[in-house]
């Protein structure tokens, strides 16, 4: 069954502004906007967390980034003018999955990300999380957002550096190290 006649485009970003949305109000900013930029910089750690699940070989892993995945939305939302916020029950569960996962990791040299195709993938998220998180940092000095996004990030750059050593361990593939 066909869908009415909806365009996906709007042509409203052919000269550089898209729109937010805040308390139902409707407003045009430019592609350079901090919240537009943080949204991008979400948008690309959820799209290469994506491609991490397509590769990762666990269905735990899978169903751990999947949720982080849904969190990012969340955040997504958010900070697009969204009433829905994250809660610190999503900050604490993530404390809990890298306690659980570091305890089986041996920590002692630094490692050069790479390894498995999921491992390798996981180092790159951690990577782009914590430009992510540079992007948060700029946009929480200019306006006011839910400091958990913050944390949410901090802990979820640590969560996928586990993971990714983790990752890499299970399939006994070693990291490489400096």
């Amino acid at each position: 069954m066909k869908s009415k006649n909806h365009k996906i485009y709007s042509r409203t970003g052919d000269k550089g502004y898209t729109t937010l949305w805040k308390n139902c109000l409707k407003s045009k900013v430019s592609k350079t906007h901090p919240r537009i930029t943080t949204l991008g910089a979400i948008d690309e750690l959820n799209s290469i967390l994506g491609v991490a699940v397509a590769f990762s070989i666990s269905k735990i892993i899978k169903k751990i980034l999947t949720d982080i995945q849904n969190d990012l939305f969340i955040i997504q939302a958010e900070i697009a003018g969204a009433t829905k916020k994250l809660n610190s029950e999503r900050i604490k569960k993530l404390e809990k999955i890298i306690d659980s996962y570091s305890s089986k990791i041996k920590f002692g040299k630094f490692i050069i990300p790479g390894g498995t195709k999921a491992g390798s993938l996981l180092h790159f998220s951690r990577a782009l999380c914590r430009q992510t998180e540079i992007e948060i940092v700029k946009l929480f000095k200019k306006e006011k957002i839910n400091p958990a996004i913050l944390k949410y990030l901090n802990r979820l750059s640590n969560l996928l550096y586990v993971l990714a050593r983790w990752e890499n361990r299970k399939t006994k593939e070693k990291s490489p190290t400096y």
